[in-house]
C-alpha cells in the first residue's frame, strides 16, 4: 500500500486520487495512518463483501426467525467497520 503524509496529499488532492485508483494509500499525520484512501469500485467491493458476509452469518446463526434488512445492512455495516 502506498503512503502519503497528510501535508503531500493536501497539496497534491489530484495525484492522491490518482494513486488510490490503482491501490488504496494510506493517509498519514504524525507518522501514523489517519485514513486510507481508495477507488468507489474498491470501496464498492468491500461493502458487498461484507454484506454477503452478514447474510451468511445470519443464515448460519441457527435463528430461524424473519431476517430483518436493516438489521442485516447495520450488520454489515459494522463487518465493513464503517461503524462501531
Amino acid at each position: 500500500m502506498r503512503t502519503m503524509t497528510a501535508t503531500d496529499a493536501q497539496q497534491s488532492f489530484g495525484d492522491l486520487i490518482m494513486k488510490a485508483q490503482a491501490q488504496p494509500v494510506a493517509v498519514t499525520k504524525h507518522g501514523k495512518n489517519v485514513a486510507i484512501v481508495m477507488s468507489d469500485e474498491e470501496y464498492q467491493a468491500l461493502k458487498i463483501q461484507a454484506f454477503r458476509a452478514a447474510v451468511q452469518e445470519g443464515d448460519f446463526s441457527g435463528d430461524d426467525g424473519l431476517h430483518n434488512m436493516e438489521d442485516i445492512k447495520l450488520e454489515a455495516r459494522k463487518a465493513a467497520g464503517l461503524i462501531d
